[in-house]
């Protein structure tokens, strides 16, 4: 009792304002440490939107080549490119997240390697593969000439001459030549008249079948693309004549021949050759064949050619602060990774 009447002495006042004083320091440390993890952590995780908003942004392009045309060649697009080379391209974009400024770079890499089942580095091979690529065939630079009803045309001429034998035997005993004729128009100036035609032969008679009669402008027509079939199962050669008729020597070498055999029941027997033969400067252009070789004049044998693609790249998205220059790893947000195949 006595010790309530006189009260705390200054000593034991001090002692418990310096104790009192320490746990405030404590507390207001443990407060404002939460406040700045709260922060970081709203932040962090409004990044993470950002760069998931942008892989999906990425991922809705269907081909590695749709990037270039859907985010780069975009009318009013916000994304920027900051580096291309080296198998390597690096694109970059600001993105507005509840009043909070980020930047996104994505980096595009051809050349990343991929992991194994045990988690060890492989490099990748993706990239590696070669691919066919076929030519874009309808264009004001070609004609195409397409094999249609020709052959039943020819059986039902020869048939009417010969009505004692059957169908059959007339189909099978025709021979047939690829009549391709290109001429400078009388009509018009600077026209190139093309017409083709197969010229049929049964029992000493023939019979001429039109394909296709078109017109073409000499500036523009490079290549002309005759999608024919065997005319047997077990041919092994298909007889051209090319007449150029007043073609300059110039004029013939801006044209190119693609002789396409169509995919029928079988494929052309082995030895299976494209006689050539015309008039003019007819040995002048290059031919083109998917079956074996010309037996005159210049050509190629592969008409469908092979190329490396970019088919898949791994796509890392980081984030960063809308003002930020120094893209390290101290100064990132945020890192997703992904992959995009083509």
């Amino acid at each position: 009792m006595k010790r309530q009447v006189q009260g705390f002495s200054l000593i034991e006042v001090l002692i418990a304002i310096a104790i009192l004083g320490v746990a405030s320091l404590a507390l207001l440390s443990f407060f404002s440490s939460a406040n700045f993890y709260s922060s970081t952590g709203k932040s962090t995780q409004e990044a993470d939107l950002v760069a998931q908003s942008v892989l999906e942004e990425v991922d809705s392009c269907k081909t590695l080549t749709d990037i270039d045309s859907q985010l780069m060649a975009a009318t009013g697009s916000a994304w920027t490119l900051v580096k291309k080379k080296n198998k390597q391209m690096t694109l970059s974009k600001k993105v507005t997240l509840n009043g909070c400024d980020y930047q996104a770079r994505v980096l595009f890499d051809y050349d990343y390697d991929t992991t194994d089942s045990e988690g060890n580095q492989v490099e990748s091979k993706y990239n590696n593969y070669e691919q066919p690529k076929l030519q874009e065939i309808y264009s004001a630079n070609n004609a195409v000439i397409v094999e249609s009803d020709q052959l039943q045309a020819a059986v039902s001429h020869f048939y009417y001459k010969n009505p004692s034998v059957n169908k059959s035997t007339i189909e099978n005993g025709l021979s047939r030549d690829i009549v391709i004729d290109i001429q400078n128009d009388t009509e018009q100036e600077g026209i190139y008249r093309i017409d083709v035609s197969y010229r049929y032969s049964y029992n000493g008679s023939e019979f001429s079948a039109v394909v296709k009669k078109q017109k073409a402008e000499k500036e523009t027509l490079e290549n002309i693309y005759i999608l024919y079939n065997l005319l047997h199962d077990n041919a092994l050669t298909d007889s051209v004549e090319v007449n150029l008729g007043d073609l300059s020597i110039d004029e013939a070498k801006q044209l190119k021949y693609y002789f396409i055999c169509q995919k029928g029941d079988a494929a052309p027997a082995a030895g299976y050759k494209i006689m050539l033969s015309g008039s003019g400067n007819f040995l002048q252009p290059v031919y083109y064949t998917n079956g074996a070789s010309l037996s005159a004049g210049s050509f190629q044998t592969d008409f469908v050619t092979h190329e490396k693609q970019e088919r898949i790249a791994g796509v890392t998205v980081d984030v960063y602060e809308a003002s930020e220059t120094n893209y390290s790893e101290d100064n990132r947000i945020v890192r997703l990774q992904s992959s995009k195949g083509a």
